[in-house]
């Protein structure tokens, strides 16, 4: 056991924890690299999805802003047949595109659009 002390295995050699510091601060450098880009590809894409967003948006409201659909769509019942809470009366197609634009996400926005022009 005595041995064990001076064995060179277990004692590092001179320059070879630098060596190691080096790999390893190299590996370190290329992960943080690898994450960075996946981060900024990823903000593209947040990008990019954000400007589609926008453009069916203003797509919906360009519609939405068309009187004479306006009154088509307020002459069409509900396609859910749903009536008001306060009233009971029934709702008209026109309450439907409203709450669907004010209450949708992106997929729900893009279904509205999708039905808006298929009702034009």
């Amino acid at each position: 056991m005595a041995g064990d002390i001076g064995n060179s295995k277990s004692v590092p050699q001179a320059g070879h924890n630098e060596q190691e510091k080096e790999k390893t601060m190299t590996e370190v450098a290329r992960e943080f690299y690898k994450a960075w880009k996946m981060i900024k590809e990823h903000q593209k894409e947040k990008d990019k999805a954000a400007a589609k967003a926008e453009v069916m948006k203003a797509e919906i409201e360009s519609i939405m802003a068309d009187d004479s659909f306006k009154a088509k769509m307020q002459s069409l019942p509900h396609p859910r047949g749903f009536k008001s809470f306060n009233t009971g009366e029934p709702l008209t197609a026109w309450d439907n595109v409203e709450w669907m634009f004010s209450n949708s996400g992106a997929a729900g926005r893009a279904r509205l659009l999708k039905s808006l022009k298929a009702a034009m």
